[in-house]
Parts: structure tokens; C-alpha cells; sequence
């Protein structure tokens, strides 16, 4: 759902899934009955329901979609029509239906909802968008639409006409299942609408696939440039529409990217159903049938990443259960919204607990960034886990993978606990500072067998050692430093594994973002004796960074017991050459 839309048309492996879909689903997508009766009306679940549907592929104008198979054909069709017109990715679209109706055509949502048909508009929906056009210039070809779907109906062009939440709305209870009928009997003009529908809001979202697709499950007042934005609104209504809509943009995702169907199991295992068949479940055996090719998205421990292709991800929440969906409240911050809205980069906001950790007013002004590493694997969720256990509530705003994935996890007007130094001015800098940490396993020792392995803490001596439990860091990932070796390395290491140079622009990327918000923080270089100064062959802070001096800084520069991070030349090389952004 870009502005340089790659697939207007459906992939190969798309049409497949729609064919393997109707195939399974046989005359049954055409006709029919439901356990429960049509909400909102005085017709009993023993009703059958017929769709009478003319086939858009066949000479014959009048010539109704006698089987499924047709009505694959049919859909294909329809969907490449309406996605060169909008100009919208078809296989979003069409995997968004799947997961609005399953493809069956004369669906209806029982437990008092409105929605029918394929694209499962409700009536008020059916009045906003084909009725009234989004109140935007009737054509003579929206006409045309809106006297198929409104046939029959008392007074159709009142809004009442289609608000079924109460016992005395006649015309509109009178009017739902004959509007079900016209739906059933027209999906071209629904679908039609869906792209309308999304067209609409997705102009509103910075044209995001996922952004639209939660703004279409939840209502397009929920729009916003980014994904993040989106579910922030629906957070604040004070009910679980953000969950809602965060599960309804990953089943979708799910059909088009699940090539092996790892995620659609895990969803399954969660959520009680899942977001599409498996193959031996349909009567297929191929086992890429039932996606829609996407499969750059997500590496083999289902982790996103970047392809130039197909960048829906970008910009969105992690919808995992890693993390859950336990979305906590916060504002719209600026330097969230640019990272999001950047297109070459790997970007995720993770929602940590907001609740659970320190808060600055939004009136204290931050002055420093902090750069730190993990100590640990590129394992994310590891080190948010770890993070959320500790009584002290250490955490910083930003993740950096080796891989260059930024992660964030609260707005930066925010803070937690990431300096620790026992110095009077602690909690100020604890509260003017960002935090950023790369994945890494840090400093490093070597073994009795000559390899380098990252540091752990001997349980019994409370000494680093070897941890020869992880694998050893290959030599082309090491980086040393000979000319501290006098006094036992630096800051106690003599090597440390490297910091990628994807990891070093995402960092770059991010010091720049977060400057373009906060002016009063310095880009200026500090010098060497940021890293920390040595008197009398011991290390030393510098006293500049305790002393609340705004710029950029090591964790090195508050405490001399620490050894994040290490004056590797790369990074030397990008904190020598920021820049601030116009604001």
C-alpha cells in the first residue's frame, strides 16, 4: 500500500490461494445457511441464501457464476480491475477479504452485527461509502452502484434507512436483509467500495498498508501517518479496539508472507483459530498454496526483514507473541513518527510498559544521548524480557540489532533507569538522557584454547571468565585494543566484538532524529576523553558528562566500571560527522 505500488496484480501464488480457497469452499461460497438467523431482522437461520452473481468473465451479460471455480475466476478479475484503478496492491486486498468472509459470498456476521457479503461492510459503512460516496461528487457510475445495492430499501438515502441498533428502527430492520440480498448479489460493486474504502484511507495514512488496513477494521477516524499513531487512538477510546485491529492486520499479513505457515500455527495456538487453511486441511499438498508470496518478509526465526519489494512492516508494531498485545498508552512523539515514515531502514515500536517504568514531564527537555551495548546475543526479546524482570527498571528508548533493526521501546519523553551512577546528579541524568543500545556481546576473554568468547560472571569467584557455554566470536568480528593493554585492557578488555556498520548508521540515524526534536542537545564530538580518563593507570569518568553537559555520550563517560561502549574507529568515524536535521 505505497505510493510505488509493486503488485497491482495478483501473484501467481495469490490466484492459487484464491482457487485452493473456492475449490475447498465449493458451491457453499454461493449458497447456503447459517446456524443463527440474520441479525437485526425477522429472517430464521432455516433461511438459504442464493447469490445470484453475473460472471464478468463470460460473453454472455447475463450469465450467473454457476460453481466456484467460476467464482475464483471472478474474483481474480474483479480485484486486478479495481487495483489498477485505485492503484492498490490486489493481494492485500484480496487476502484482506479472504479474512473478512473466507470468500463465501452470502456471509453474515451473527451476535448482532451488520456486516455481509465479501468485503463484510456494515450497513451504516454501506451508506458512508457506496450511498453517499464519502460525500464526494456522485458520478453516473456511482449511481449505478448505488441502485444495485440499494433496490428495494424504504428511504434510502437517509442515514436511519441503515441503523439497526434498536427495536424501532423499522425501515432500517426492513431494509437488512434486502440490503443483504443486493450485497450478496453484487461483489463487484462491493469490492469496488472496498477499494474506494481503503483508498480513502489510506490517503490519510501515509498510504501504509497496515496503518489502512487497522484504520478499515476500526474506522477511518482512526487514521494516522503512522501505525503507531493509529493504535495510540484506539488505545485511548479505553477498550480493546487496538487489540482488534493489531490482530486483523496480522492475519493478513500472515496469508501473504506465511509461506510455511509458522506463524499461522502460532497465531492459531493463541488466538483459537487461524487467520487461513492449512493446505492438507483444503485437500491440497503444495505447501506454498496457501500464501501469496511474499516470503522475503521473515527470516527462519520468523523475524522481520527489509526486502525493496514489499515494505509493509515498515513503520509498525511488531505483532508477535513475543511481545503480546498489551499496548501501552502514550503520545504522539515526533521522533517515533520520522523514524516510521522512513523507507530504507528496519523499524519497530515494541510498546514496553510504559505504565511500569519513570516518566519526565513532557517539559523536561532532554540534552543527552547515551550509547550503550546489550552484553548480550541479537536476541530483542531476550534483553526486553530481561529488562521487565529487574526491580530496578533498567531499560533505554532504543534497540539497535546487529543487523541495523532499530527497535524502540517507549517515547522518548520518557525514561528509565540506563546510567546508574552513584554521582548527586544521578536522577537529572537519568531523566535529560535517550538511551540507545546495540546488540552485542561486548567485551570479550579469551579461552585455554586461544578463541575469544563473550564475558560472564563466575558465580563463585564473582570474576569475569571465558563463558565458553556461548560460541567463540569469530576473528573477523573482533576488534582489539593493544594501546590499553598496560592497565588490563579497556576498561577491563583487551578485545570486544565489533559494532556492524548497519548498526552504526541506524545509530547515526537515530542520534539525528532524536536531535532534530531535542535542539538543546550538542552533535559536537567530545574527545577522547569521553571514553573515559585514565589517572594513575585507573579509568575515570568525565566530569563534563556528570555534570549534565549536553551531547553525546559513552556509558563509559558516567562509569568507569563500565565498558559500553568501546571507541571503535567506525563509530569514532560517525559521531565525528552529525549532523542536525531542519527541524
Amino acid at each position: 500500500m505505497s505510493r510505488n505500488v509493486v503488485n497491482l496484480k495478483i501473484t501467481e501464488q495469490g490466484k492459487d490461494f484464491i482457487r485452493g480457497v473456492c475449490a475447498a469452499g465449493g458451491n457453499g461460497l454461493l449458497s447456503g445457511k447459517r446456524t443463527t438467523p440474520l441479525p437485526y431482522s425477522s429472517v430464521s437461520r432455516s433461511k438459504v441464501w442464493q447469490c445470484n452473481i453475473k460472471d464478468p468473465n463470460s460473453n454472455d451479460p447475463n450469465k450467473l457464476i454457476q460453481n466456484s471455480s467460476e467464482l475464483a475466476e471472478a474474483i481474480i478479475f474483479w480485484y486486478e480491475k479495481y487495483a489498477a484503478e485505485y492503484n492498490l496492491d490486489a493481494n492485500i486486498l484480496v487476502a484482506q477479504a479472504y479474512i473478512e468472509s473466507n470468500f463465501i459470498m452470502w456471509a453474515y456476521v451473527a451476535n448482532g452485527s451488520t456486516a455481509s457479503g465479501i468485503s463484510q461492510f456494515i450497513m451504516q459503512t454501506v451508506y458512508d461509502v457506496v450511498v453517499l460516496n464519502m460525500r464526494r461528487r456522485i458520478t453516473a457510475r456511482d449511481q449505478e452502484d448505488i441502485n444495485k445495492i440499494t433496490n428495494g430499501l424504504k428511504n434510502p438515502s437517509l442515514l436511519n434507512s441503515y441503523r439497526v441498533n434498536s427495536e424501532n428502527n423499522g425501515d432500517a430492520r426492513y431494509n437488512r436483509p434486502i440490503l443483504h440480498q443486493n450485497i450478496i448479489d453484487n461483489p463487484d460493486v462491493m469490492i469496488r467500495a472496498q477499494f474506494k474504502y481503503m483508498k480513502h484511507i489510506s490517503s490519510r495514512c501515509n498510504n501504509l498498508a497496515s496503518t489502512s488496513l487497522f484504520c478499515y477494521n476500526r474506522g477511518a477516524s482512526f487514521a494516522d501517518k503512522t501505525y503507531s499513531g493509529a493504535i495510540e487512538k484506539a488505545k485511548r477510546r479505553g477498550n480493546d479496539y487496538h487489540v482488534e485491529g493489531v490482530n486483523y492486520v496480522l492475519k493478513i499479513f500472515i496469508c501473504l508472507a506465511d509461506k510455511t505457515n509458522k506463524l499461522n500455527q502460532k497465531f492459531g495456538k493463541s488466538n483459537g483459530s487461524r487467520p487461513k487453511p492449512d493446505p492438507i486441511n483444503v485437500g491440497g499438498t503444495n505447501e506454498n498454496l496457501f500464501y501469496f508470496g511474499y516470503n522475503n518478509l521473515f527470516d527462519e526465526n520468523d523475524v522481520y526483514k527489509p526486502n525493496p519489494n514489499f515494505q509493509p512492516f515498515l513503520a509498525n508494531v511488531k505483532e508477535s507473541e513475543q511481545y503480546g498485545f498489551d499496548i501501552s498508552e502514550f503520545e504522539s512523539d515526533s521522533v517515533t513518527q520520522d523514524l516510521s515514515t522512513q523507507t530504507d531502514i528496519g523499524y519497530r515500536f515494541i510498546f514496553f510498559p510504559e505504565k511500569d517504568y519513570n516518566r519526565t514531564p513532557k517539559t523536561v527537555n532532554k540534552t543527552q544521548i547515551v550509547l550503550h551495548h546489550t552484553v548480550s546475543g541479537d536476541n530483542v526479546a531476550g534483553d526486553v524480557g530481561w529488562w521487565q524482570t529487574k526491580g530496578e527498571k533498567i531499560a533505554t528508548a532504543f534497540i539497535v540489532s546487529r543487523a541495523g533493526f532499530i527497535y524502540q521501546l517507549f517515547m522518548t519523553d520518557y525514561w528509565a533507569f540506563h546510567i546508574g551512577t552513584s554521582h548527586s546528579n544521578n536522577s537529572l541524568l537519568q531523566k535529560n538522557s535517550i538511551g540507545i543500545e546495540l546488540s552485542s556481546w561486548g567485551g570479550l576473554l579469551q579461552a585455554d584454547n586461544g578463541l575469544w568468547y563473550p564475558a560472564r560472571t563466575d558465580g563463585d569467584t564473582q570474576k569475569q571468565v571465558p563463558n565458553t557455554r556461548a560460541n567463540p566470536i569469530p576473528d573477523n568480528k573482533i576488534i582489539f585494543y593493544p594501546q590499553y593493554n598496560d592497565i588490563g585492557g579497556y576498561h577491563g578488555f583487551k578485545a570486544f566484538e565489533k559494532y556492524t556498520q548497519e548498526q552504526i548508521n541506524a545509530t547515526k540515524l537515530i542520534i539525528e532524529t532524536v536531535a532534530k526534536k531535542y535542539r538543546n542537545i550538542d552533535l559536537d564530538y567530545k574527545g577522547q576523553d569521553m571514553w573515559g580518563i585514565i589517572e594513575n593507570n585507573q579509568w575515570k569518568p568525565d566530569p563534563r558528562a556528570l555534570d549534565t553537559e549536553p551531547g553525546i555520550w559513552s556509558h563509559t563517560s558516567y562509569r568507569p566500571d563500565k565498558s559500553d561502549v568501546h571507541p571503535q574507529p567506525e563509530l569514532i568515524h560517525m559521531l565525528q560527522n552529525l549532523s542536525r536535521p531542519l527541524a
